[in-house]
């Protein structure tokens, strides 16, 4: 069975935390399941150090490690096409409530955009049915409301 270990364990465990030295028996039994245990390992490989903390000796490492991948065929086509966004990502402090911020922002407007196409299908619906009761054409309907129609016929049928 494998393992999720979320980035802020992964921080905790390069800064030396007693509390997450359980992870090293999880790497020597090849019990992880996460992508970015290959580039911190190998970027921790590299650097020769316990912290890659170290700005000059992270930076390196960390192209260094995403190279190794890509030639050995970890992530390659990811990393090919996004290396430089994950060169970005690996130099960045993890913080949770900026993460949690940040998809709160997104679904918001993700439910947002929702909402209101929803809305406008409603409205476009509520005018067809209107406009038929009236006795208006279907082909007339079609044409103002932009409905299938397949749609306002379905509406005519409700009427």
């Amino acid at each position: 069975m494998n393992n999720l270990i979320d980035s802020s364990a992964w921080i905790e465990y390069f800064k030396g935390n007693p509390k997450y030295l359980f992870i090293n028996e999880l790497i020597n039994t090849n019990s992880i399941c996460t992508n970015d245990i290959i580039l911190f390992e190998k970027a921790k490989d590299i650097s020769g150090k316990r912290e890659i903390e170290k700005t000059a000796l992270r930076n390196e490492a960390i192209k260094m490690a995403i190279e190794f991948c890509i030639n050995h065929g970890i992530l390659k086509e990811f990393l090919e096409t996004h290396s430089s966004e994950v060169f970005n990502m690996l130099l960045t402090d993890w913080n949770w409530d900026d993460a949690k911020e940040v998809w709160q922002e997104e679904a918001y407007e993700d439910g947002f955009e929702e909402g209101r196409e929803e809305g406008l299908e409603e409205g476009r619906e509520a005018v067809a049915r209107n406009a038929l009761a009236k006795g208006l054409s279907i082909e007339f309907v079609h044409e103002i409301t932009g409905l299938s129609l397949e749609m306002i016929e379905k509406l005519k049928a409700e009427i």
